[in-house]
């Protein structure tokens, strides 16, 4: 996601609009999953490619990335997923598929989502769990 390539880079969003002349606001709904990348002009891409020093192919999948694999102490396949502006995590329980909606997107709880999607799933795991042993 784009959010962790700027992480990783450290690089915030502001200097990220500052560079590129792009506006934060526009860069900020990018980032938080409020825009889709396929609705943005080829021009922002560029300006983004060209800024982040990576090609405008890079920049759709970093954009268009909605899912990713996250750490829990079940050793379950959990996945963090963005749609349609909420987060969500995805992963099979006792041979069910359970989907669980965490949060809305927003610049508060982007930085801190693997912890929320990993304190949800295994509470609910837990929750399952005490429910089995009634």
């Amino acid at each position: 996601m784009l959010r962790d390539h700027l992480r990783d880079k450290g690089i915030s969003i502001y200097a990220l609009a500052r560079d590129s002349g792009i506006s934060y606001s526009t860069l900020n709904d990018l980032v938080n999953g409020k825009v889709e990348i396929s609705n943005c002009k080829v021009s922002l891409l560029h300006k983004l490619a060209d800024t982040l020093g990576i090609t405008m192919d890079e920049v759709f999948s970093l954009c268009s990335e909605k899912d990713r694999l996250i750490s829990n102490s079940y050793n379950l396949e959990v996945r963090l997923m963005v749609r349609n502006k909420s987060y969500f995590t995805k992963f099979i329980y006792g041979g069910t598929p359970i989907e669980l909606e965490l949060c809305k997107v927003n610049g508060d709880t982007a930085y801190y989502i693997e912890d929320i999607a990993r304190w949800r799933t295994e509470a609910y795991i837990r929750n399952r769990r005490m429910q089995e042993f009634m």
